[in-house]
């Protein structure tokens, strides 16, 4: 994941994360559109991202002004939810250690 992260999102070695907020994980859970800074944290989960007070503005605009874009957000972060369930993830590891 590490090379698919632009130079200008990368924070300090020091600030090293191995995951991202939960907060973004928990959002996305409830169906409306979530908006992330673009920065490494947010990497893996389809959320709309932006760095800018002018970006928010205009993505909180377009999901409340655009019902499609609204869906199709929503779509993405669902599929996101269902493929990391705990269910999924579980029968993954069980499938992992029993082949193992």
């Amino acid at each position: 994941v590490r090379d698919q992260v632009p130079a200008s999102c990368d924070s300090h070695p020091a600030h090293e994360v191995y995951g991202a907020s939960g907060a973004a994980r928990t959002a996305m859970s409830k169906g409306a559109p979530v908006i992330t800074s673009a920065v490494k944290h947010f990497v893996d989960i389809p959320t709309i991202k932006t760095n800018s007070a002018e970006g928010i503005a205009e993505a909180l605009d377009k999901v409340f002004t655009d019902r499609k874009a609204w869906r199709a957000q929503v779509e993405k972060q669902n599929a996101y939810v269902l493929e990391n369930s705990w269910e999924n993830v579980g029968a993954l590891v069980v499938r992992i250690i029993e082949e193992g």
